[in-house]
């Protein structure tokens, strides 16, 4: 089989379907616990804000004001929200060595996120 990668691997990509199980948990024992809350640049659906405000007790106003920043999705000015973080890019959930304080509701583009190292 050809490697699809750059580099040598001893875990070949497996391309997935879509109702192929995705096996990640994020804990303390993996290297990479809490890097991507450090380095966070979250993009939220109408959905995450659902999910976000009602799990943390506030409207959705309330939410808005308190745990997002405004942007500008692209050249023709259509306007979305982004997860405010700290003045690092440190997620404001991030509640230190235990992790997220709203993982099992965090954000649906959170489990994609890109490294940038």
């Amino acid at each position: 089989m050809h490697n699809p990668l750059p580099f040598q691997s001893a875990v070949m990509p497996e391309a997935l379907q879509l109702n192929s199980p995705l096996q990640f948990h994020c804990h303390p024992g993996i290297s990479c616990f809490n890097a991507c809350c450090k380095r966070a640049d979250i993009t939220l659906a109408p959905y995450d804000v659902l999910r976000l405000k009602r799990r943390l007790g506030l409207t959705s106003t309330e939410f808005i004001r308190q745990f997002t920043v405004p942007f500008q999705m692209d050249g023709d000015g259509l306007p979305g929200i982004k997860l405010k973080t700290d003045d690092n890019g440190t997620c404001l959930q991030l509640a230190g060595d235990a992790g997220c304080g709203v993982y099992s509701d965090r954000p649906r583009c959170a489990v994609i996120i890109r490294w940038r190292y």
